[in-house]
């Protein structure tokens, strides 16, 4: 019964996940069609942001009928995804470090779209025009602590908060962060050189996991 639980979880998974590949596929097909210069571009935006969450929805199926799921395994595979898809994957090296707990499905999705907004965001920004560096990538959930703490840092050029080429980027991390009970903060990786990069920081209750 386990094992066909997990089949049927699977499947839905991948059907509800390709579910959201079509409607991100046919508002990208409105937006060529578009006259409007500004509404290309907000739903080009849609679309981006549904196919990540397609893609999301796609991995999680891998772990079967849970309501939960490891967030060591959940994450690492998410980044894992991430790097297959870089450009160049030799120009940027992504350094991960993630405590295993259990979280939520519905927390998994919303960590997963802010983690790969916030890493998008410095790919854009913060490593310009072919620029080598580090991205760090950190999901803290120490058992000694009531929180658990996400950390996204380069070591590239400066970020400002709200900074990004559409202008909506942060907002939808904002309430990305908003649905697991926690807020975004912005701040420099280091005090002074001409790379002080950027960190961005979530903390939010152990509760909202759950």
């Amino acid at each position: 019964q386990i094992d066909i639980a997990n089949g049927l979880s699977r499947e839905i998974g991948h059907r509800v996940g390709n579910s959201l590949q079509l409607v991100a596929s046919f508002l990208r097909l409105q937006a060529a069609d578009s006259g409007s210069e500004n509404s290309r571009h907000v739903l080009e935006i849609a679309g981006s942001r549904i196919m990540v969450i397609g893609k999301i929805e796609r991995l999680l199926s891998h772990f079967g009928a849970t309501h939960t799921v490891d967030s060591k395994a959940f994450i690492t595979a998410l980044l894992q995804d991430v790097r297959s898809i870089l450009p160049d994957p030799g120009q940027i090296c992504i350094d991960v470090q993630v405590d295993s707990t259990q979280i939520a499905s519905t927390t998994a999705i919303a960590l997963g779209a802010l983690l790969v907004e916030l890493i998008n965001n410095a790919l854009k920004h913060a490593f310009r025009e072919g620029m080598e560096g580090t991205l760090a990538v950190r999901f803290l959930a120490p058992k000694s602590m009531n929180q658990c703490v996400v950390e996204v840092e380069d070591d590239g050029v400066r970020i400002a908060q709200g900074q990004n080429s559409d202008g909506v980027g942060m907002q939808h991390a904002t309430e990305f962060a908003r649905m697991v009970g926690g807020s975004l903060i912005c701040q420099p990786a280091r005090q002074a050189g001409p790379r002080p990069g950027t960190m961005w920081r979530l903390a939010f209750s152990r509760a909202a996991v759950h």
